[in-house]
């Protein structure tokens, strides 16, 4: 996952223990091929009591 969620997770300190991606999107950090298309992924806050949508990305770019 891009480091700018990481930084934006220990900035704002939500209610949420961690973040998570389903998989390994391609164009995602680590998983960039030359010549494949980037996919739309989110990253999900989750936590005891809460799992939300914390951001999307198409491959490394914000969304």
């Amino acid at each position: 996952m891009p480091a700018d969620t990481i930084k934006r997770l220990l900035a704002e300190d939500p209610v949420g223990k961690g973040l998570a991606v389903a998989g390994m999107p391609m164009g995602s950090p680590g998983m960039e091929m030359e010549g494949m298309t980037p996919v739309t992924y989110e990253v999900v806050l989750f936590g005891p009591s809460v799992r939300e949508t914390f951001a999307r990305y198409e491959g490394a770019r914000l969304l």
